[in-house]
């Protein structure tokens, strides 16, 4: 169909076993804050270069949905069917202490692409997903951004959704940094890890292009996941 894709197409095969340590992560939101999006943070360096490479290469051989609106990025579709994405992830994401108890990637997952400047997601929350094998519902979203923007395209975590915003977000609305509790800017390889509740906007593309790989995790932390829970 277009717009939908396997990881099988993108070189991705001989990646998984590559010796790579991702870069120290970064909390973005404390754990112990009374937010939404506590424990949101980044790893730098997350997959290694060659990655980033064939997850660009496999970008550009699905055919994009086109944008419903000029300030929307063209989505691509692709479903990880034999996990190279997933490991990849999965690996960084166990580099950092607090979240190696238990986590899963989600094998359906999509290319946002950004081919002109203007573009912008405006707040909202996202939406948690059902594995249909696992019957597991995510918790969080993941964002590995593939290019480098030196200004502008930032991925902002608010405190709370702007007045006129509704939970899916409204495009009137344009964001105060008074709302703004962290600003993440596209660097390529970097991974953004938060919670589907945390509010948060995509802000105006001003340097392209911008593509990135999101999706959904499973996570549990701590005594949660020892308990089972």
């Amino acid at each position: 169909a277009a717009g939908a894709g396997s990881a099988q197409a993108g070189g991705l095969e001989g990646l998984e076993a590559s010796a790579h340590s991702a870069g120290a992560a970064a909390v973005l939101i404390p754990a112990d804050m009374d937010h939404p999006g506590a424990g949101a943070l980044i790893i730098d360096d997350a997959i290694p270069p060659e990655a980033v490479e064939a997850l660009l290469a496999l970008c550009e051989s699905i055919v994009p949905v086109a944008p419903e609106k000029l300030t929307c990025s063209e989505r691509r579709y692709v479903c990880d069917s034999h996990g190279w994405i997933t490991r990849l992830l999965q690996n960084a994401v166990s580099s950092v202490e607090c979240l190696a108890d238990k986590h899963r990637v989600f094998r359906h997952m999509r290319f946002l692409k950004y081919t002109a400047p203007g573009g912008y997601l405006a707040p909202h929350l996202d939406l948690a997903r059902e594995d249909a094998a696992t019957g597991e519902r995510s918790t969080h979203t993941f964002i590995l951004y593939l290019d480098d923007c030196e200004s502008g395209g930032e991925t902002a975590l608010l405190s709370e959704l702007p007045p006129r915003c509704s939970v899916m977000g409204d495009q009137s609305c344009n964001t105060d940094d008074k709302y703004v509790l962290a600003a993440v800017a596209p660097r390529r390889a970097r991974l953004l890890l938060f919670p589907h509740i945390c509010p948060h906007e995509g802000r105006e593309t001003l340097v392209v292009p911008k593509t990135l790989l999101r999706g959904e995790v499973f996570l549990r932390r701590g005594a949660d996941a020892r308990e089972g829970v």
